[in-house]
C-alpha cells in the first residue's frame, strides 16, 4: 500500500494537519507508522466517520450553535422587514387618504360660510362680525384637526375606487 507524510493525507482529505493529528489520537483514522500514514485506510475511515457524523446529525436533528444564530438572525431580519412592510401604503392608497382629506376639507370651509351667516344679524358691530367670523373659522378649523383619516379598504391597487365624499360634521 502506498503511505503518504501527515502534509499528504492534510491535503488529500482538504483538513488541516492538525486535525490529521487529532483524528489519528482519537482512533477515527489509523496511526502513522514511522511519521507515514497509510492512505487507502485514512481516507476510507475519515469517509465512514464523515457519513456517521452526518446520520448521526440528521438522527437527532441537532445543528450547530452557528446555524441556529443564523436562523435566528435571518428570522429578526424577517420580522423587522414584516413591521417595515406593515408601516408603508402603497401610492394608490396614499392618493386615497389624500383625496378623502380634501374633499372633506372643502366641505367643511363650504359649510363654514353658511353657519356663521347665520349667527351674523343685522345691526351688529363691526368687530362683533369679525368675532363672530373668527369664531365660526376657528370652530371649522378644530372640526378638521379632529378629523381622522379613513384608511382605504384592502383592495388591490389595480381595483382602487375612490371614497365616497365626507359629509360635512356641523
Amino acid at each position: 500500500m502506498s503511505s503518504a507524510t501527515r502534509a499528504e493525507v492534510a491535503s488529500l482529505l482538504a483538513i488541516s494537519e492538525r486535525h490529521v493529528n487529532r483524528l489519528a489520537a482519537e482512533g477515527i483514522i489509523p496511526r502513522p507508522v514511522r511519521a507515514r500514514y497509510e492512505l487507502i485506510p485514512c481516507a476510507s475511515a475519515y469517509v465512514v466517520h464523515l457519513h456517521q457524523a452526518l446520520r448521526a446529525q440528521a438522527a437527532t436533528g441537532s445543528r450547530t450553535a452557528r446555524a441556529r444564530l443564523v436562523d435566528v438572525r435571518v428570522d429578526a431580519q424577517r420580522l423587522s422587514l414584516a413591521k417595515a412592510r406593515a408601516a408603508v401604503i402603497s401610492m394608490a392608497d396614499h392618493d386615497a387618504v389624500v383625496a378623502d382629506l380634501v374633499r372633506t376639507t372643502r366641505a367643511v370651509v363650504a359649510a363654514a360660510g353658511p353657519r356663521i351667516a347665520g349667527k351674523i344679524v343685522d345691526g351688529m358691530s363691526r368687530a362683533d362680525r369679525q368675532t363672530t367670523i373668527d369664531t365660526g373659522n376657528r370652530e371649522a378649523m378644530m372640526q378638521l384637526a379632529a378629523l381622522v383619516p379613513r384608511a382605504p379598504a384592502k383592495t388591490p391597487a389595480s381595483k382602487t375606487r375612490r371614497p365616497k365624499k365626507q359629509a360635512p360634521a356641523s
